[in-house]
């Protein structure tokens, strides 16, 4: 197949997209039109490849539907296949079957499309911790990866930065060190969206020494008898439920992970 134009009509909706229409000009764009454009700017010996195999609609389907259908023109009423249950056999875009090919095959991974969800979405986007992340000011400050369990220390700038990082700020007007912004949203710590979505963001310090971890017994009504077992003879007591709320906040108040 000869390339005689870098427009992704000819190398990506003419070969992979069930709903191309050469006679068409279609205002709007899928989302990976964009995004393909964007990962096979220094790789074009992608676009020569074949299909590895039959689409797996269940390879990475979140993980793409977060990335890049979330912010496609078609979302909202047009795509069967983000639907919660599409119709048998519904193809999805070419768009999204090229990218999930090359993650399949390992030629490009998660971060390198977390990248290019950034660079594509542009200045403008609002920027936002992740679901998973928030900023725990211990002994030094970290920001911290909940579901990983992990900390990654920052210093007072980053600290800064991140601390404005509530989703009702642009990336324009925060301005951050690129470096570390690429470095973030690689590892999940922050999130791109158009919309403005605002989150809470708490900067209190913990104790000291700081309480990190909580280890909760919430019954003793466990029906083993372990010689090394230091809760004592089996009973009916449990932990109030009432009081599970507020103790967790409260935990999370004092910076607990």
């Amino acid at each position: 197949m000869a390339i005689n134009t870098e427009r992704p009509e000819d190398w990506l909706c003419k070969n992979y997209c069930f709903y191309y229409k050469p006679d068409k000009n279609e205002e709007q764009r899928c989302r990976c039109y964009n995004l393909a454009q964007i990962l096979t700017e220094e790789r074009p010996q992608w676009r020569m490849k074949p299909l590895s195999g039959a689409f797996d609609s269940s390879f990475k389907k979140q993980f793409l539907l977060t990335q890049i259908c979330a912010f496609c023109p078609f979302y909202i009423q047009d795509c069967d296949f983000t639907s919660d249950k599409p119709p048998e056999g519904c193809p999805p875009c070419g768009g999204l079957v090229f990218i999930s090919d090359l993650l399949k095959r390992g030629e490009i991974h998660e971060s390198d499309l977390r990248l290019a969800n950034m660079k594509d979405l542009g200045d403008d986007s609002y920027v936002s911790l992740s679901r998973n992340t928030s900023i725990k000011r211990l002994e030094t400050d970290f920001i911290y990866h909940m579901t990983r369990d992990e900390l990654y220390e920052i210093n007072e700038d980053a600290l800064d930065f991140l601390s404005k990082c509530d989703g009702s700020s642009t990336l324009a007007s925060l301005a951050p060190d690129r470096e570390f912004l690429e470095f973030c949203i690689v590892e999940e710590l922050l999130t791109i969206s158009r919309e403005k979505k605002r989150r809470r963001i708490d900067l209190v310090k913990s104790p000291i020494p700081s309480l990190r971890y909580l280890e909760w017994l919430v019954t003793r009504k466990c029906n083993l008898s372990c010689a090394h077992c230091y809760l004592g003879d089996q009973d009916d007591s449990e932990f109030d439920q009432q009081m599970i709320t507020p103790l967790l906040d409260e935990f999370t108040r004092m910076q607990g992970r």
